[in-house]
C-alpha cells in the first residue's frame, strides 16, 4: 500500500475484545506487525482496513493508539540512550520529553506489563523501549520481597536441615 501524506487512508485497529479504533494509516505503521502487511498491498488492492490486535484488549489497544499518535503527528520520542549514569533514579532524569513522562505517569503498572506485552507483539519499538524503562524505574530498588509480589513469584520453601 502506499501511503500518502494526506491522510486519507483510514485503518481500523480492533481489539481482542471487539472494540475498534479508526486510525490514520501513517499511525498504524507504527506498528511494525502492521506496516510490513500493509507494505505489501496496493491502494487499488484494498478491500479490507481492519487489522487485528488479537491479543490486545481494548484499554490497552488505545493507550498504545494515544501512544502512536502523539509519536506520528506531534513528537517522536527520542531514542532512549544507555548506560544511564550510576545515580539515576527516576524516569524524568532519562526520558526529557515531558508527554511520555506523562504518559508513563498516567499507567498502572499492571498497565504498563500489558503495554510491554503489546508493543512487543505489535513490534512498536518506542512504545516497547519506554514500557521497558518505565517498568525498570519502578522496580529499582526494591526488595526480594517487594519484587517477588510484584512479579507474582511464590518464594521458594525454606530448606529444612537434614538430620543424620
Amino acid at each position: 500500500m502506499t501511503i500518502s501524506n494526506d491522510n486519507n487512508t483510514m485503518m481500523n485497529m480492533i481489539s481482542s475484545d471487539g472494540r475498534e479504533f479508526e486510525v490514520p494509516a501513517e499511525v498504524a505503521m507504527l506498528c511494525k506487525t502492521f506496516a510490513n502487511i500493509m507494505e505489501e498491498e496496493n491502494d487499488e488492492d484494498i478491500t479490507e482496513n481492519d487489522l487485528i490486535c488479537q491479543r490486545v484488549s481494548g484499554d490497552i489497544l488505545e493507550k498504545v493508539i494515544d501512544f502512536c499518535t502523539h509519536h506520528v503527528t506531534i513528537e517522536p520520542m527520542v531514542e532512549i540512550r544507555t548506560p544511564f549514569k550510576s545515580d539515576t533514579s527516576t524516569l524524568e532524569e532519562i526520558v526529557t520529553q515531558e508527554w511520555y513522562c506523562k504518559f508513563c505517569e498516567n499507567i498502572t503498572r499492571e498497565e504498563t506489563f500489558q503495554l510491554i506485552k503489546a508493543a512487543n507483539f505489535l513490534d512498536i519499538q518506542p512504545l516497547l523501549a519506554l514500557s521497558v524503562l518505565a517498568m525498570c524505574v519502578d522496580i529499582n530498588n526494591k526488595s526480594v520481597k517487594d519484587l517477588q509480589s510484584i512479579f507474582k513469584i511464590t518464594p521458594p520453601a525454606k530448606e529444612q536441615g537434614v538430620s543424620s
